[in-house]
């Protein structure tokens, strides 16, 4: 059950598109590709904007100590995170963080990377 007063938005892509989709609890999301819990199908005609949002949480296969990703290359969370001011959570194990990854000028790096070792604020490693 979701704490009340939150918003809570989970991503599903639906053809070359990532849609936000609002969910209210855990009986709203069903298991999707790769049996990755994702909002039922039926209920995805809302979307959230980017600009709405306050923080995200991102995935990726690797990130560095400055921030940066390396995502699994459709560009889905590359696309939302231009858009936004929200704060930018990366979500690693251990084992996916690496010394420095190439980015270009219109990257946009993470605020904090957390791990299931250690936490990152990219900030300190600037």
């Amino acid at each position: 059950h979701f704490k009340k007063g939150l918003s809570v938005y989970i991503p599903k892509v639906e053809g070359d598109e990532l849609k936000i989709i609002p969910v209210q609890t855990w009986e709203d999301l069903i298991p999707g590709s790769f049996k990755i819990l994702e909002p039922i199908k039926d209920k995805t005609k809302a979307c959230a904007s980017p600009d709405e949002m306050d923080l995200i949480l991102v995935p990726g296969i690797s990130f560095d100590k400055q921030g940066h990703r390396i995502g699994h290359g459709k560009g889905f969370y590359d696309r939302i995170l231009k858009k936004t001011k929200a704060f930018k959570v990366g979500l690693a194990f251990e084992e996916q963080i690496v010394e420095k990854i190439e980015h270009e000028g219109h990257d946009v790096p993470m605020d904090l990377v957390i791990t299931d070792s250690f936490t990152i604020n990219p900030h300190l490693h600037a």
